[in-house]
């Protein structure tokens, strides 16, 4: 596949390699990374391949409006305005996908085409605004340990709805810095293991599984979470699953006999059968 080469001047703000922005005079205000924030440009668009101009605020003199980060633009606009400055003119130049698609915008923009604003930030109003990540991390660190005195009082219900709520404070957090996303993860990982826990405390083995799902895809080799996902298996009767979710995990799984907890699983399977028949024999008999 071939890598767009941009034209020189233009640097990318992401490593997609489809969006570029070419800054024409350097702003001095408010930096627009703040997640919806309602900020005013100006902009004149164009086709990149034969600069034909498709649509522009400054032609209408009413500059453009919109809230960032909420999708209600092309994702080529959501990041690349949060990367400028009140008062800042750039270049955006937008490849497709963070465009219009294969699909495009007709009957001006085409399937595939390669877009170029010509974009100044006029304004920002940060009353609208999301908390910034660090206060989002500020708040899930919070949350987290609202959950944790709720879980040692064995308010297990109430704990796993703490843990949710600062799970949802780390949502929209594009952007983030290495340092922020290294600690967005670690708080991730716990937050989904504790309410895995508290899940099968209360015996919504459902939620469980779910929760030690998401733990295990960020942390693949997380002994706890695999533990609780077995437990959620066992509980929902999977138990084929939990048994070789055992066997596959079984150098990660310190804390048990994994020996034992296959038999004991295959026994509970049994169980299972027998009190199976055991009901359908009574309905038919």
């Amino acid at each position: 596949m071939t890598v767009f080469q941009a034209p020189e001047g233009y640097i990318a703000l992401d490593d997609s390699n489809k969006l570029f922005k070419k800054i024409l005079q350097e702003g001095t205000g408010e930096l627009a990374n703040r997640s919806g924030s309602t900020v005013k440009v100006h902009y004149t668009g164009s086709l990149f391949d034969n600069g034909d101009v498709f649509d522009s605020s400054v032609d209408r003199g009413t500059p453009f409006e919109f809230k960032l980060g909420k999708g209600q633009v092309i994702k080529g606009w959501d990041v690349g305005i949060a990367s400028m400055r009140i008062g800042e003119k750039a270049d955006l130049l937008i490849l497709s996908e963070y465009g219009y698609g294969a699909q495009g915008s007709p009957p001006k923009i085409p399937g595939g085409a390669t877009l170029l604003f010509n974009v100044e930030l006029l304004d920002i109003d940060l009353s609208t605004a999301e908390l910034s990540i660090q206060e989002k991390i500020a708040k899930a660190k919070e949350l987290k340990g609202k959950g944790n005195e709720l879980f040692k009082k064995q308010e297990f219900s109430e704990a796993a709805k703490v843990y949710q709520q600062a799970e949802n404070t780390l949502s929209n957090t594009w952007g983030a810095e290495p340092e922020e996303g290294s600690q967005i993860k670690d708080l991730k990982v716990s937050l989904y293991s504790n309410i895995a826990a508290a899940s099968l405390k209360i015996k919504d083995a459902k939620q469980a599984q779910i929760y030690s799902k998401k733990t295990i895809e960020i942390e693949e080799n997380h002994e706890k979470a695999n533990f609780r996902l077995y437990q959620a298996l066992t509980m929902l009767g999977k138990f084929e699953e939990a048994i070789e979710l055992l066997e596959t995990k079984k150098e990660i799984l310190k804390g048990i006999d994994v020996d034992q907890e296959i038999l004991r699983v295959r026994k509970q399977k049994a169980q299972a059968i027998a009190n199976e028949k055991k009901v359908y024999s009574k309905m038919f008999a």
